[in-house]
This record gives C-alpha cells, sequence and structure tokens, in this order.
C-alpha cells in the first residue's frame, strides 16, 4: 500500500467520483487534512481504490471508492 500524499489527487480522484459518497470523509481535502492523525494509504486495483486507516494503532478500511457494482469484489478484497 502506498501513503496517501496531495500529489495523489488526480490518481485518486476518478474513484472518488465514481463512488460519489457525500460524507465528508470521502472528500480527498477533508482526508488531507486529517492524514497527520489517521496516516491514509492506499491501493489501486482495476476496479477500486480501498484505504486503510491506522489511527492510534488501530487499523480500519474506508469504504471502497468504486461503482455500486464493483462493491462486493472490493469487499471481498478487504475481508482477506
Amino acid at each position: 500500500m502506498k501513503e496517501l500524499k496531495l500529489d495523489d489527487y488526480s490518481i485518486i480522484k476518478p474513484y472518488l467520483d465514481l463512488a460519489n459518497y457525500e460524507g465528508y470523509n470521502s472528500n480527498f481535502v477533508t482526508m488531507m487534512m486529517w492524514n497527520h492523525e489517521y496516516h491514509i494509504q492506499y491501493e489501486i486495483h482495476e476496479h477500486f481504490v480501498v484505504m486503510l486507516h491506522n489511527y492510534k494503532g488501530t487499523q480500519f478500511w474506508a469504504m471502497p471508492f468504486t461503482s455500486p457494482q464493483y462493491y462486493r469484489e472490493a469487499i471481498d478484497y478487504m475481508l482477506v
């Protein structure tokens, strides 16, 4: 997994658009504002992007960034 950096915006943006989430934590600016606390890592796959947050020793996934048709594929990946 790669650490999320400001320079990754153009790579991540198409997947954020596909997901079309309305939550504040799905906004790239918010991710970057809080990245010093959550130490976000990401991984790009053919149909989706997954992001792993690391907060004070606890790791958790964000919702996968993809279109609804690929939710199952992304979630199956995260469960492994």
